[in-house]
C-alpha cells in the first residue's frame, strides 16, 4: 500500500476515534486551563496586579510595556504546550505499545502495508491533528480575553502548535519503537507518565528556559520544546525575536523525521524476522 493510501486510513481512523475522544480533550483542556491560571492566581496572590506585571517582566527581561492581559494570553498561549504534549507522547507511545502487543492487529497491519511507512504516516497525522484538537480551547480564551484580535493571535499559533505536533509525534516514536521492540515493554503508560513531565518541566514552559536547573533540561533538550516555548515567549512578551531559533526547530523537526524514518524501517526488519 503506498504512503499516500496509508496517509488516508490513518485520517480516516483518526476522525472516527475523534467522536470518542471528546470528553477526554475536553477534560485536558480544563486541566491545562486550570494549571496556567493557578500560576496568575497565585502570583497575584502574592505581589497584586502591579506587582505581578513587574516580577514578570524582571524575569522574562522584558524591556517595553506590557500589560496584565498580554500576561494572560501569553500564559493561556503556554498551556497549550502542556496539552500538545501530553496528548502527543501519551497517545503516540501507548498506541504504538498496545498495537505491538496485540498480535492480531501487527500482523494486520504488516500484511496491509510497510510497517514504516505506517508510523511515519501515523505520526504525521497524529502530530497535526492534535496540534488542532488539543489546542482548540485557546482560541476560546483568547477571544474572551483580546476579543477578535485573539482569533488572528490563534491563527498565528496554529502553524506553530502543528510543527511542534508533528515533530514530537516523531520524537516519540524514535525513543518508543527501540523501548517496545528490543527492550520488549509491555505496560504502555511507562512512556507517557514518565516522560511528560519531564519535558514540561525542563522546557522551561511558563519561565525562561535559563532558569530551569541544567539536570532537568538535559532530557528537554532532546525535544523540541524548548525552542517553542522560546519562539512562543518572544512572541508573546515583546521580547526581540531571534530567527536562530525558527531555524533550530525546523532543523530538529529534519532530524527526528529523519531519525523516525531510519528506526522504523529497522524496526519493519526486525518484526518481519519474528512473523
Amino acid at each position: 500500500m503506498r504512503f499516500i493510501n496509508v496517509l488516508r486510513a490513518i485520517i480516516y481512523r483518526e476522525i472516527r476515534f475523534l467522536k470518542r475522544m471528546i470528553p477526554e480533550y475536553i477534560s485536558l483542556s480544563f486541566l491545562s486551563t486550570l494549571f496556567a491560571m493557578s500560576i496568575i492566581g497565585i502570583a497575584l496572590s502574592v505581589s497584586g496586579f502591579n506587582g505581578l506585571v513587574s516580577k514578570f517582566s524582571q524575569i522574562f527581561n522584558i524591556s517595553g510595556k506590557i500589560t496584565f492581559t498580554d500576561i494572560v494570553a501569553a500564559v493561556i498561549a503556554f498551556s497549550g504546550i502542556l496539552s500538545l504534549t501530553t496528548d502527543c507522547v501519551g497517545s503516540v507511545s501507548q498506541v504504538i505499545i498496545y498495537e505491538a502487543n496485540m498480535i492480531e492487529v501487527l500482523h494486520i497491519i504488516a500484511q496491509s502495508t510497510y510497517l514504516y511507512l505506517y508510523y511515519m504516516a501515523f505520526g504525521l497525522v497524529y502530530g497535526a491533528v492534535s496540534g488542532i484538537v488539543s489546542t482548540l480551547y485557546i482560541l476560546i480564551l483568547l477571544l474572551m480575553t483580546l476579543g477578535i484580535y485573539g482569533a488572528y493571535i490563534y491563527l498565528i499559533l496554529i502553524p506553530i502548535y502543528v510543527i511542534t505536533g508533528i515533530a514530537l509525534s516523531y520524537y516519540t516514536i524514535t525513543i518508543t519503537l527501540p523501548l517496545t521492540y528490543i527492550v520488549k515493554m509491555r505496560r504502555y503508560w511507562t512512556i507517557s507518565q514518565v516522560l511528560v513531565p519531564i519535558l514540561i518541566a525542563g522546557a522551561g514552559v511558563f519561565i525562561p528556559v535559563n532558569l530551569v536547573p541544567l539536570f532537568m533540561r538535559v532530557i528537554a533538550y532532546t525535544s523540541p520544546l524548548p525552542e517553542v516555548c522560546m519562539i512562543l515567549q518572544q512572541m508573546f512578551l515583546k521580547i526581540s525575536q531571534s530567527p536562530t531559533m525558527l531555524l533550530m526547530l525546523m532543523l530538529i523537526f529534519m532530524i527526528y523525521v529523519g531519525l523516525a524514518t531510519y528506526i522504523s524501517y529497522k524496526t519493519e526488519r526486525l518484526v518481519r524476522r519474528g512473523l
